[in-house]
């Protein structure tokens, strides 16, 4: 059983940069850990000097700033108890490194860090596996992945397999008082959702960590990336123009899709600095985000979603995220116009005053750059709303979707939207 004082001091940074550098095989992870700073503060076991490092390493991939600093702060307090805890993020956002870090952090566990992966499926055998992972993980940390992939069925099981499970493995009759004790394996579960089976989510959501999907922490794309280039390529930098291409594309995939695009630049191009170019020929998904006077047009679609996920980023007040980077100035001023006015009635008469240019100059540079009209891509952007509201609001009538979202007439909604969607507002909120 690992033990430390609760007073026991921050571990240095510089200490675990000068230990990690005499060791060849950690040079890479090193360089990991220069990127967070000293202002992120970790407790973790003094009788484990490795565990600070790896810890540092963990966080410093979920981001930078508030994002690390929020981060720091919730796992110093929840390394303090034994209650179990729900992370709920999208894939490849961290959530693994999350809970394992937390894992090194917990001065009360001596035992492994054992994950169950849902994915892999666990079908009529449940109780069973959960039986042998619960009492080999005695003084441990069991990790349940991706519990949002499981069937509700299964779910329903597993929380009521929780609700009695003991230190030992095996199941009382009455909820035992040891349920949350030390001797029981840390619970922690991952989700890309807490619409979890009510009966598993009584039972695991009781210390609760958020994620955000990297398209909403633009400012730790830019962070991120440098700290791949940095781990990945020897030396390697990205250029101004690519990191704001990177810092413009949505990242479907999260941190994960980030660092292998990265990762790709810094190992195939030659020399020290990897350039737009080389980016649009060895990562064609983000052809949408690399756009430069000369290029094909982009992708009117892919577009309309980056401008949606954009005016999602800036909601509460705060402005939109930047447009995607290389366009010309008129049509850079255009979509951002069209990403916050496009609950308003708009016109190309309108719009082109807000561009600096004439009405049809304007419609040139959007069809020469973006591939389609100023007003087909705002009822593409329209529709790229109104099916984020259809899937999110089941209560919220089409009638009003379409309002909401800047179409007065009803049967026009449904005809635009048809034709961007391939089926009915009603077909797309049915699945």
């Amino acid at each position: 059983m690992r033990h430390g004082s609760p007073t026991t001091p921050h571990l240095s940074l510089a200490e675990d940069l000068v230990a990690l550098r005499r060791q060849p095989s950690n040079r890479g992870l090193w360089r990991c850990l220069a990127a967070v700073g000293d202002s992120v503060e970790l407790t973790p076991c003094p009788a484990d000097p490795d565990g600070g490092a790896t810890c540092r390493v963990c966080v410093a991939e979920l981001g930078a700033g508030d994002t690390v600093r929020h981060l720091a702060a919730f796992l110093n307090r929840a390394a303090h108890s034994a209650l179990p805890v729900l992370i709920v993020g999208e894939p490849g956002t961290g959530r693994e490194d999350a809970a394992r870090a937390l894992h090194l952090l917990d001065r009360s566990r001596s035992g492994p860090l054992a994950v169950l992966d849902a994915v892999a499926g666990w079908g009529p055998d449940l109780e069973a596996r959960l039986d042998g992972e619960w009492a080999r993980g005695r003084a441990g940390t069991l990790l349940l992945d991706s519990a949002d992939r499981l069937p509700r069925e299964l779910q329903s099981r597993l929380g009521s397999w929780l609700r009695y499970a003991t230190p030992d493995g095996a199941r009382a009759a009455t909820r035992p008082a040891t349920r949350h004790a030390r001797e029981a394996p840390r619970l922690m579960v991952t989700t890309a959702s807490a619409a979890l089976h009510p009966r598993l989510l009584r039972e695991v959501d009781f210390l609760r960590l958020e994620i955000e999907p990297l398209r909403r922490r633009r400012g730790d794309i830019r962070h991120l990336a440098a700290l791949y280039a940095r781990l990945y390529g020897d030396g390697h930098r990205l250029s101004d123009e690519v990191m704001a291409a990177l810092t413009s594309y949505p990242w479907p995939g999260n941190r994960d899709e980030l660092r292998r695009v990265v990762a790709r630049l810094a190992a195939l191009v030659l020399g020290d600095r990897a350039r737009l170019s080389d980016l649009r020929t060895l990562s064609p998904e983000l052809q949408a985000a690399v756009v430069h006077d000369g290029s094909p047009p982009a992708d009117p679609a892919a577009l309309a979603r980056l401008l949606a996920d954009g005016a999602a980023t800036g909601r509460g007040g705060d402005p939109p995220a930047d447009v995607p980077a290389g366009f010309p100035a008129a049509v850079s001023r255009g979509l951002r116009y069209l990403q916050q006015h496009y609950r308003d009635a708009v016109r190309l008469a309108d719009l082109a005053p807000a561009c600096c240019a004439s009405p049809s100059h304007l419609s040139h540079l959007f069809r020469r750059h973006v591939g389609t009209s100023p007003i087909a891509l705002l009822n593409m952007l329209r529709v790229e709303h109104a099916k984020r509201l259809l899937a999110s609001d089941p209560e919220r009538s089409v009638t009003r979707v379409a309002d909401d979202v800047g179409f007065g007439d009803l049967r026009h909604f449904e005809r635009i939207f048809k034709r961007h969607a391939g089926r009915t507002p009603q077909q797309f909120r049915q699945g």
